[in-house]
């Protein structure tokens, strides 16, 4: 009897390598600012990846490749029995800190732009900036001037020549802008957050049917802040370099009182741009010629009575316009039906997009930013450090890649997906355990990664991190 073939000795496999941190950048560049779920989950994987997505440089990059911050929902105004009051309407899985302000008191949004909120409280009436990412606030107290007139009001960015792509934390201006109708004068007051205090106010005689429109979105091009009046005709114009108003005519409507909308927009180009609904549902635009207050007719009009789904009723409202988005590289305007709010893309095809089903909203604000765990770092209790203690049984992280073929002029997409797996597991507990984490990003050239990552994880949140702290 031959005696058994002696076993040969198992062979250990040796680990893939660990990917570098220039690739992990690589392929975290490549995730959409529009999704920052998927950022925050992976800053909560481990605390090197979490360094690396909290680099400074690494920012810069990741906004200087994507240019513009992306829309990541409108604060509303909505109206019912008991009054006017705030909500927020998301497009992302991006969740706002917003005050709980107790004692009844009221938050009205008047204005988003670079970063912040702008709202009115009362009582008593005051003014309130608000970072809805990190929770950071403060509250203005409205001069005396303000308290008895018709104004509107504009937060914006006050450091010079800031590209606008991360300015949390920074300084910031606050405009007033009011029509004291019996005195027959439009005055404007700018707030500084560097000297805490307001300016003088300054004034001129307003022309007829140029009151400004309370609490109506305004449109900040160049170094002027523009604001619709009365019923459509007139613009008042804010220069925030000279403080001097200025009053411009709208472009020439045959009837105003048959304007079934209009809003103030940004042109292509950055310029001064004018929407308006006409005949009741053509969606007509208008650009102003620099230097001029020349206004050239778009030929592009759509007519959303096709556009939108046709259960919508566009003739029970009577303002159908209520909020103007420039974010991410597209123009957006919302438009609100007795249906719901839909956003319509300006200059594009595209069919418009069902954003909330609540028909009370009448004004919407945009939040556009770049909601990265740089900034979530700094909202109260989330991601704190002793979520990221290593587990007791030593665990790997395993990545997984897999390259798509790209379509005919396409881009090559390539999938990762992040598994946990302990010293123990074997292929098929990998296999079956849930997906920590998975993304789609495009390929950067030709490559595609495959690897695995050792490092102690924590504990993986399944759930978006970017929900509101408590």
């Amino acid at each position: 009897m031959n005696p058994p073939p002696p076993t040969q000795p198992e062979r250990r496999r040796e680990p893939p390598p660990d990917l570098s941190d220039d690739v992990l950048a690589e392929i975290f560049f490549r995730i959409p600012p529009d999704e920052p779920a998927v950022l925050v989950r992976l800053s909560a994987i481990c605390k090197s990846w979490r360094r690396l997505l909290s680099d400074r440089i690494f920012l810069r990059r990741y906004h200087a490749l994507h240019r513009a911050p992306p829309i990541l929902g409108f604060f509303c105004e909505e109206k019912s029995w008991a009054g006017s009051f705030s909500s927020f309407v998301s497009t992302t899985s991006f969740r706002p800190i917003i005050p709980d302000r107790g004692g009844g008191d009221r938050l009205i949004p008047c204005d988003s732009r670079h970063g912040r909120a702008l709202f009115i409280t009362q009582p008593p009436l005051q003014l309130l900036v608000l970072d809805p990412i990190t929770g950071m606030e403060r509250p203005l107290c409205v001069p005396q001037l303000w308290t008895n007139i018709q104004w509107s009001a504009a937060v914006l960015c006050a450091v010079d020549g800031c590209g606008h792509l991360d300015c949390h934390g920074r300084a910031f201006r606050v405009a007033l802008v009011g029509t004291d109708n019996a005195a027959g004068t439009t005055h404007a007051a700018v707030y500084s957050s560097e000297t805490y205090a307001w300016s003088d106010p300054t004034s001129i005689d307003h022309h007829p049917n140029a009151r400004v429109q309370a609490r109506r979105p305004s449109v900040f091009v160049g170094n002027a802040l523009y604001f619709l009046c009365g019923n459509n005709t007139r613009i008042l114009e804010f220069d925030m370099t000279t403080m001097t108003l200025s009053v411009i005519p709208s472009p020439l409507l045959a009837d105003p009182e048959r304007v079934y909308g209009a809003l103030l927009v940004t042109a292509e180009g950055s310029g001064l741009g004018f929407a308006a609904i006409l005949e009741r549902s053509n969606l007509h635009l208008w650009s102003k010629e620099e230097a001029t207050d020349q206004w050239k007719h778009l030929e592009h009009v759509r007519d959303l009575e096709t556009l939108l789904p046709y259960t919508v009723d566009l003739y029970r409202m009577s303002n159908l316009l209520i909020g103007f988005a420039d974010g991410g590289g597209v123009r957006v305007v919302v438009v609100r039906t007795h249906d719901g709010v839909f956003t319509v893309e300006l200059g594009s095809t595209r069919r418009p997009k069902k954003v909330s089903r609540r028909s009370a909203i009448t004004a919407a604000f945009p939040y556009t930013s770049f909601c990265t765990p740089a900034r979530i770092d700094q909202k109260q209790g989330t991601m704190r450090e002793e979520a990221l203690t290593p587990p007791s049984t030593p665990t790997t992280l395993l990545s997984f890649a897999c390259c798509s073929s790209a379509p005919p002029g396409g881009e090559s997409l390539a999938r990762f997906s992040f598994f946990l797996a302990t010293s123990s597991s074997s292929a098929a507990n990998i296999s079956s355990s849930r997906c920590a984490c998975s993304l789609a990003v495009a390929s950067p050239g030709n490559c595609c990664f495959s690897s695995s990552v050792a490092s102690s994880v924590a504990t993986i949140s399944l759930t978006s991190c970017l929900d509101r702290a408590a």
